[in-house]
């Protein structure tokens, strides 16, 4: 580490943000203007930006979940099968339960939270597997 570096936890320099879904079998919660990102979306991708998203949800849709917007350029990780997909947003963007969206504070930069997830992606697999009974 650099000298002068610190370290902090995620929490102190990101806003930790989980997502949701809305019932799917209502149409009125689907199909509109509100990007919304799967885990499995998410392994496909070829480069880390994502600009569009294969569903998307309505207002509605957004009121009657626990799924949050948020905001360009947060850094968005797969927390449950798989664990350690990584997505960096380029709108704004809500995403299903199986995800965690960090969204930086002003001493983090997204590139720099991005890359060193891609580094700890192993470590983040392994603790996710744990069973801490």
């Amino acid at each position: 580490m650099k000298e002068g570096w610190v370290t902090k936890t995620l929490g102190e320099v990101c806003e930790i943000v989980n997502g949701g879904t809305p019932k799917t079998d209502i149409a009125d919660y689907w199909g509109g203007e509100h990007l919304w990102v799967t885990p499995a979306e998410m392994g496909k991708l070829a480069s880390p930006y994502k600009k569009i998203t294969e569903r998307t949800l309505t207002s509605l849709g957004l009121q009657k979940c626990s799924a949050k917007l948020v905001p360009p350029y947060s850094v968005i990780i797969s927390s449950r099968a798989p664990i350690g997909h990584l997505i960096i947003n380029m709108r704004p963007m809500a995403t299903n339960q199986g995800c965690k969206s960090l969204v930086p504070k002003q001493v983090l930069n997204y590139k720099f939270l991005f890359y060193k997830l891609t580094a700890i992606k192993e470590d983040l697999d392994r603790l996710g597997g744990r069973s801490y009974i």
